[in-house]
């Protein structure tokens, strides 16, 4: 029997369904583990991407109950996305939440690519406007930019966020891990500011969420919200600009 270490390619072989290895290492955890988790507590909220090679709690060494994970390829802060980390500051009431993105990501290479429409456009779109906004063509660097622009997009996404962090009450942080070193690198926030490119050639800079230029009737590639957050749908899709704010309908659960 495999230990529960083992690669599931390797267990299994490629290509081969893993469910009867996932069930027999879930067996072997559960004898392993002297009790369950009580109480659903996470003391930090992270969104990260989808990728395989970067899980939050094992990029931090974090034991299960500690975090509070939301993943999406590309961590981009998808509607779906916002609820949830909505969900974690206003009812579970993190004190911390990190947008984690790395270094080698498929999204962003797509983006990068061109590849910005069809059934990957929910996920590539808000890449590929960041780096048409920002003329960025480096992954790396568009890896640290996507990064700043979700933390700036968030708060104006979620009044909930937003209000949690002008309170004191929430920190928001973010970081890109390297996959080849395993290192963290600190992303500042403001770096999406100083990247913006002139907006309508009238040589001032697309600015943050409170001015949002009218996009053209006619949709292309690049016609999508200034902020990454949203979503196009494709030229004959509908794009959702709402504001949602599950979070305003939460009570604040009793602590005890």
């Amino acid at each position: 029997m495999p230990d529960v270490a083992t690669p599931i390619a390797q267990a299994t072989g490629p290509g081969t369904d893993a469910w009867p290895e996932l069930l027999d290492a879930a067996a072997r955890h559960a004898a392993e583990r002297e009790h369950g988790i009580a109480e659903h507590r996470p003391q930090v909220a992270v969104l990260s991407c989808s990728d395989a090679r970067i899980p939050p709690s094992v990029v931090f060494g974090r034991p299960a109950g500690d975090l509070f994970v939301v993943r999406i390829a590309g961590n981009t802060a998808a509607d779906t996305a916002v609820a949830s980390l909505e969900y974690a500051v206003t009812v579970l009431e993190v004190p911390t939440l990190v947008v984690l993105g790395h270094t080698g990501c498929g999204a962003i290479a797509a983006a990068l690519d061109g590849v910005c429409d069809g059934s990957l456009a929910p996920v590539v779109e808000p890449l590929c406007e960041l780096a048409s906004r920002t003329g960025c063509g480096d992954p790396s660097e568009l890896s640290r930019l996507n990064v700043a622009a979700t933390i700036d997009g968030l708060a104006a996404a979620s009044p909930a966020i937003a209000e949690a962090i002008a309170g004191g009450r929430l920190a928001v942080h973010g970081a890109v891990y390297d996959l080849a070193t395993g290192e963290l690198d600190g992303v500042d926030p403001s770096i999406i500011a100083e990247r913006q490119q002139p907006a309508g050639g009238s040589g001032s800079a697309a600015t943050s969420s409170t001015h949002i230029p009218q996009p053209p009737n006619r949709r292309t590639t690049h016609d999508c919200h200034p902020h990454p957050y949203r979503t196009c749908l494709g030229p004959t899709g509908s794009r959702d600009d709402r504001h949602r704010s599950v979070g305003a309908h939460h009570r604040r659960p009793h602590r005890r």
